[in-house]
């Protein structure tokens, strides 16, 4: 297992490995007991390289993205594929995240290409300079990301309601909003929103709140 994701609720946690699969367990969390009828689901099964290198929940209908190697991305409800997104990236996935409450996702991929997708549908699309290590949705109005030591924020207007491509002159400029010592690993939301933690790759971290004050 090199990925794992609960729901909100804790009641279904995700699973992946490097063999291409995805379990989904479901919990009875009054009871302390997990059902021994898991859900496999097998999104890149006919890849050469079949690594699952992200998976993300959300809220909405308990809907898990799954990204690939490949670059492909497979939206599940339950055991059922719902979108198959296989045009979005040709590198591989590095991060996914939906908004809170909403079916916008983001996602990034190791040559630096960002994408925001509803349903299927791009939203908006950005390159920027590579490596990519995460990305997430502070508020649904506000995309950040992690490139080498910096990270970036993108303010999105568009309305979540509207299923439109952005055209690329109209999108939003990537600020500059903090630079760290090293190399970012991970960038990690509190359960308010409220906080967004900043880990790199000497050990160091850095807290900063959505008026992006340190």
């Amino acid at each position: 297992v090199i990925f794992a994701a609960w729901t909100k609720e804790s009641d279904l946690l995700a699973t992946a490995s490097a063999d291409g699969n995805a379990i989904v367990w479901k919990f009875d969390n009054e009871n302390s007991f997990i059902f021994d009828d898991p859900i496999v689901l097998s999104p890149c099964c006919s890849s050469p390289q079949p690594d699952i290198t992200s998976i993300a929940w959300c809220d909405i209908d308990n809907i898990l993205a799954v990204g690939t190697f490949s670059g492909l991305i497979v939206l599940y409800q339950k055991e059922n594929m719902i979108f198959r997104l296989s045009e979005l990236h040709k590198a591989p996935i590095v991060s996914l995240h939906f908004a809170r409450k909403s079916s916008l996702l983001a996602s990034a991929s190791t040559d630096g290409q960002i994408i925001v997708s509803k349903n299927g549908v791009v939203k908006g699309k950005w390159n920027v300079e590579p490596p990519i290590s995460d990305v997430k949705f502070f508020t649904n109005n506000s995309l950040y990301f992690s490139s080498n030591k910096t990270v970036y924020a993108l303010t999105l207007f568009f309305d979540d309601d509207d299923t439109e491509k952005i055209q690329n002159d109209q999108l939003p400029v990537p600020e500059k909003v903090v630079e760290t010592k090293g190399e970012i690993i991970q960038i990690t939301l509190s359960h308010s929103f409220n906080f967004m933690a900043i880990g790199d790759d000497q050990g160091n971290f850095t807290i900063i709140d959505k008026h992006r004050k340190i």
